[in-house]
């Protein structure tokens, strides 16, 4: 959607927020800052201190809260219709919430369908998104979409072209890491990492081998064959993750990937939504510090309104503008200007045009008119006097022209053609006017001036052959007959 858009997240520890102008030519970065929360702050502080650092006004805004506070399940269901998985959805869960289903909101992600469909669905205490938007309120941000951590990050990961149908996202942050699985390029399973070594990143231990990162590599190694596994007993199918995608800090630390796909044999490599060059840095904007830190912020950004969970859903689903342009209505104002202007210069444009070779027409028709009749004093319309004279001089000519089907040859060969030469007859005169052909002769009887007429009815040439006349001449020993041929219209 074209417009400034504002993307935030707000993790455990941080809030870290960009603004993106996106528009025909991609999308740009605006600003970029991030406030770590203090010893027993509330998010609203943090929030608020990040307000000084960037201007959060915008058209779009998007928010990420952290997975911790959400709760994932995976089940299946024997039918694949999205409507009646939605429907019948919230009963599954409510055995499986542990908050009745009226106090919670639910999305899900339907990453295979085969004789079932196999879901993975996401909860959210509904106390959870009302603090949200009352903390986003007060700084006047109505968010369009709130979603689950670094989701947006794999959505993203996702659309590139060669992106693996299965695979892992590793979300190594500052606090704690999270596994994202997907299948069918859909995600499959969110889990949060709690627990085990603390990880290399935050200390000064940044390198492989070391037994602060190698423990860390194990850790992170055993908690993702620990969830294949469970996975694959739940559903009674294992998922083979192709590759490895790290992101965050961790994903910066020296040896890990290598760590990781040494230890759990899949291929792994690091994920840089900036340098990726899918965002391009707006004019006076420099390197984003800790530019890690940004990437769930960026894709939330760059996808403002195409992530698969997003829990403005039942009372909290916001309130569309009217006709959906109300929010942009200036915008929309100007736009709608500048294509009117543009359509009326193109229609002025191409009058003139039409002008230009209209008059030049009508020049070329006056000088074949002055060159074929020298003898024209008064022109006012070239082309229709031109066509009078014409007229005119066939008429003098003799060449009046007919709208008769054939032409002369054509009535000549089709009378030749149809009285065959073993029938008595001359013909004395043949006279061709306009549609009228009048024929003329001398024959031996009147039947066979009767099988004349008869033989050239069924021309498609006539529309009707008469007999003008038909008497016995003077010596009473031949018949003198004319016919009268009417020509058929074109």
């Amino acid at each position: 959607m074209p417009g400034v858009i504002v993307g935030l997240d707000i993790g455990e520890g941080a809030v870290s927020g960009v603004r993106v102008k996106s528009g025909l030519r991609g999308a740009e970065l605006l600003a970029a800052g991030r406030a770590a929360f203090l010893p027993g702050e509330k998010p609203e502080a943090a929030l608020a201190r990040l307000a000084e650092q960037i201007d959060l006004t915008c058209d779009v805004s998007a928010v990420a809260l952290s997975p911790s506070l959400f709760s994932f399940r995976n089940l299946s269901l024997p039918f694949s219709d999205l409507r009646k998985v939605r429907q019948t959805l919230g009963f599954e869960l409510e055995s499986m919430a542990a908050r009745p289903m009226d106090e919670m909101l639910f999305d899900f992600s339907v990453y295979e369908k085969k004789e079932k469909s196999l879901i993975m669905a996401a909860l959210l205490p509904k106390r959870e998104i009302t603090g949200c938007l009352d903390m986003l309120g007060s700084l006047r941000l109505d968010p369009d979409v709130v979603t689950i951590g670094w989701l947006p990050v794999l959505s993203w990961l996702l659309k590139r072209p060669l992106s693996p149908g299965q695979g892992v996202l590793l979300e190594l942050g500052e606090e704690r890491s999270v596994i994202y699985l997907f299948c069918n390029k859909k995600v499959a399973l969110v889990r949060v990492l709690s627990g085990g070594p603390k990880a290399p990143w935050a200390s000064a231990a940044q390198a492989l081998p070391g037994t602060e990162a190698s423990d860390f590599v194990s850790f992170i190694a055993g908690a993702l064959e620990d969830t294949l596994h469970s996975l694959a007993h739940l559903h009674g199918a294992a998922i083979n993750p192709e590759r490895i995608f790290a992101a965050g800090p961790g994903a910066a630390c020296q040896g890990l990937l290598q760590g990781l796909a040494k230890k759990t044999g899949i291929e792994s490599e690091a994920v840089d939504i900036i340098r990726d060059g899918t965002l391009k840095k707006g004019s006076g904007h420099g390197e984003v510090p800790d530019a890690a830190l940004f990437q769930g912020a960026i894709a939330l950004a760059l996808a403002a309104g195409g992530r698969e969970f997003n829990f403005r859903r039942q009372e909290f689903a916001k309130s569309k503008d009217r006709l959906g342009i109300g929010r942009n209505a200036l915008r929309a104002s100007i736009m709608l200007g500048i294509l009117v202007s543009l359509l009326l210069a193109g229609m002025w444009v191409e009058y003139g045009f039409l002008t230009r070779q209209y008059d030049a027409l009508g020049e070329a028709v006056r000088g074949i008119y002055l060159k074929t009749f020298p003898e024209a004093k008064r022109i006012v319309d070239p082309l229709g006097q031109m066509k009078i004279a014409l007229n005119e001089a066939s008429k003098e000519a003799g060449w009046e022209v007919s709208s008769a089907r054939g032409l002369v040859i054509d009535v000549l060969k089709d009378i030749s053609d149809r009285i065959p030469k073993a029938l008595e007859m001359r013909i004395t005169r043949l006279l061709i006017e306009g549609d009228t052909v009048r024929i003329t002769g001398r024959t031996d009887s009147f039947n066979t001036v009767n099988d004349i007429k008869g033989r050239l009815e069924p021309s498609e040439l006539y529309e009707s052959v008469t007999i003008s006349s038909a008497t016995l001449d003077q010596a009473g020993k031949a018949i003198q007959f004319e016919l009268q041929l009417k020509r058929a219209r074109r």
